[in-house]
């Protein structure tokens, strides 16, 4: 048998909650806002329905001026919901294909223009629909482009003014060649290095995806590396996508440097600087010998000396000297030389020529078991070399300097002197300065010889 009591206890409860209902509800009646919304018709079918709470009207809030949203920039690509993903515009592309992703709207139908050819929507590979932004994004695979600017656009079906359009560009045959460096100087210690890099570029200035090889020649230093066809005059690199990359050893001589690369067909040239190293510290050496005793009898003087045809012995004194130093003074560089012996040209059998030559006792044999060489800084016919010099202020000037010993006429045979030039190898006193755009040079010499050039 059911529990009489139980519905007794919920019938109290029901009562309870429906006298409650009756003290809140028409309060909420009788007191709304004043923007609350219209509360339904009381002469509604059912009469027993409650209606609802009525809900105040929000009033859109104003924003302050710290709060504003700027506008949004129109995308570039698009004046309307047609929009273009990528490429990008203005992009440089190295093969003459591309693929496209685009946008627009569920429900629009769109057509793709390539240099005002239309495109065949079978190169579509694949398409998103985003129900959230009820937009679809649409990928193209395998557009055919040209060579140099193409023109990219989208329209809606049947318009003929471009929803969204970019402009891209194809690299197209190699037709120069750029060559720069990374340091625009480097110090002419016979150590260090510059890193000459450079690429193939076509008509429009971009980077040619091309593949050749190419030859470095410089005016001074020596290129390090693999040379790729050792046989070959200069110096061989490959390109690898249009870029190539070699290293150049500076010498121990300051001066401005000319790089050329060359193919076969196109030529490209750089300049830039072998400049004054600097010395924190003095750097010389040298020798005082002191003989007393028996004249012809020295074993390490001159040959022609030793047992003298006039067969006089008499004791001498006998005193003579070498030294070497260079420093730095200010950022200009010192360096010296002096024997009293003999000129610092003089080689082992007695000759002494301009700027010396190698003699048998300095050649280089595989049995040395290193890569050392040998390079003569204070060339001189007599016995004294004195040379003070710095690199100039004024880019690609060269350098300013004063010297004593064997020189050359580099400053007048340029490129620009192509009739004109004077190339001699002279010893004496010589100078030369930078002014702006005037390079004032001072020589002396006086050993001058007979010259005679026999051109083919």
């Amino acid at each position: 048998m059911k529990n009489p009591r139980r519905y007794a206890d919920a019938a109290a409860v029901l009562g309870a909650t429906v006298a409650l209902l009756g003290v809140c509800l028409p309060s909420a009646i009788a007191a709304p806002t004043p923007d609350a919304t219209p509360l339904p018709s009381l002469n509604a079918p059912n009469p027993d329905r409650l209606a609802p709470s009525p809900q105040p009207a929000i009033a859109p809030a104003t924003p302050s001026p710290a709060s504003e949203v700027p506008p949004q920039a129109v995308t570039p690509t698009s004046t309307s919901e047609i929009s273009i993903l990528t490429p990008t515009p203005g992009m440089v592309l190295d093969q003459p294909a591309t693929s496209l992703t685009i946008q627009y709207p569920v429900g629009t139908k769109v057509d793709v223009f390539v240099n005002e050819q239309i495109g065949d929507r079978g190169l579509v590979g694949r398409t998103e629909t985003n129900q959230t932004t009820g937009r679809i994004t649409e990928t193209w695979y395998g557009i055919i482009l040209k060579d140099g600017k193409n023109a990219i656009s989208v329209h809606r079906a049947g318009d003929s003014k471009p929803s969204a359009s970019i402009e891209v560009q194809v690299s197209g045959l190699p037709t120069q060649i750029k060559v720069s460096t990374l340091e625009t100087k480097i110090p002419a210690d016979g150590r260090s290095t510059a890193t000459i890099q450079g690429e193939l570029q076509d008509a429009a200035g971009n980077l040619s995806n091309w593949s050749a090889d190419v030859t470095l020649d410089a005016s001074a230093g020596e290129f390090v590396g693999i040379d790729q066809a050792p046989d070959s005059p200069g110096f061989q690199v490959k390109v690898n996508h249009g870029r190539f990359t070699a290293a150049l050893r500076s010498t121990s001589q300051a001066q401005s440097v000319r790089v050329r690369a060359q193919t076969s067909s196109l030529e490209g040239y750089y300049q830039f600087q072998f400049a004054t190293p600097t010395r924190k510290s003095l750097l010389s050496t040298g020798v005082l010998d002191i003989r007393l005793g028996a004249r012809g009898t020295n074993f390490y003087d001159r040959f022609q000396d030793f047992l003298p045809v006039d067969r006089k012995n008499d004791t001498v004194l006998n005193v003579k000297g070498a030294a070497f130093a260079t420093t730095s003074v200010g950022d200009w560089l010192f360096t010296g030389a002096f024997n009293s012996a003999r000129t610092l040209n003089e080689t082992a059998d007695g000759r002494s020529r301009l700027f010396s030559t190698t003699q048998s006792s300095d050649q280089q044999y595989a049995t040395y078991g290193d890569s050392s060489i040998t390079e003569k800084v204070t060339p001189s016919q007599d016995s004294l070399y004195l040379k003070l010099e710095h690199t100039s202020r004024i880019k690609n000037a060269g350098v300013d300097y004063v010297m004593w010993g064997d020189f050359n006429t580099e400053e007048f045979a340029t490129a620009s002197q192509e009739f004109t030039a004077t190339s001699r190898t002279l010893h004496g006193f010589k100078a030369n300065y930078n002014l702006g755009g005037l390079q004032v040079s001072a020589l002396y010499s006086n050993t001058l010889q007979g010259f005679q050039r026999d051109t083919i």
